[in-house]
């Protein structure tokens, strides 16, 4: 004859009263046990889609860091040899040159991001930390840029022209620095968020947490 522990018996032989429903002990387990696995299972996925949410609304307000991409990808058509002749000098051709390339690396980061967050891989914290210091090396590139054109003193001859103070649909060169650089402190705000991410990538949750308040109502409207 087997044995059959006392606790086995008191597992099959008690009961409880659960929601109205009698259940043995070991069918109250059993149930305890499958609502943790199932929350297991659901946990990742959540996490993930919230670390790829968080970072989209992180990097939505700073629109004016495509401007400066726009610029040099179309100055030319828009005002022809006016438009060469401030790119000409070495240290804004070399400093926008360098954004660009990063701009561009910055896009591909998000996209990964996006694909493996649908994934629930939990490679994407790897990218975001590569995507703080990418936007790091953005924001060094934005001030090398305003450097370069205060030195150069294109604003000065070319003070009338659109291409430097044009506003509305034609952005002047002058117009898109001014707007890159008043989000600078915002890019600096997203660097330390996407580090606290990379941090606490367990507690997608307290990600703000360094944040001010105006910040953290801006990222998470």
């Amino acid at each position: 004859m087997a044995n059959i522990t006392t606790s086995s018996i008191e597992r099959e032989t008690c009961t409880i009263i659960i929601d109205g429903k009698r259940l043995t002990m070991a069918e109250y387990q059993k149930s305890v046990k499958a609502k943790k696995t199932t929350k297991k299972a659901i946990k990742a996925p959540k996490e993930a889609s919230v670390v790829a949410s968080t970072i989209e609304q992180l990097v939505k307000p700073m629109t004016a860091l495509k401007s400066l991409q726009v610029y040099k990808a179309h100055a030319y058509r828009s005002w022809g040899t006016i438009a060469n002749e401030i790119m000409a000098y070495r240290p804004i051709k070399r400093a926008m040159a360098s954004y660009c390339v990063k701009f561009s690396e910055f896009n591909d980061l998000m996209k990964q991001i996006k694909n493996l967050a649908k994934k629930n891989e939990k490679a994407i914290y790897q990218y975001v930390e590569k995507l703080s210091w990418k936007l790091d090396d953005m924001k060094a590139d934005i001030n090398e840029i305003a450097k370069a054109v205060n030195e150069s003193g294109v604003c000065n001859t070319f003070k009338h022209h659109e291409a430097i103070n044009g506003v509305g649909r034609q952005l002047g060169l002058k117009t898109v620095i001014n707007k890159c650089l008043a989000n600078i402190s915002t890019m600096e705000e997203a660097i330390k968020a996407l580090q606290d991410i990379v941090d606490k990538g367990t507690d997608p949750f307290n990600y703000g947490e360094h944040m001010s308040f105006v910040s953290r109502k801006r990222c998470w409207a």
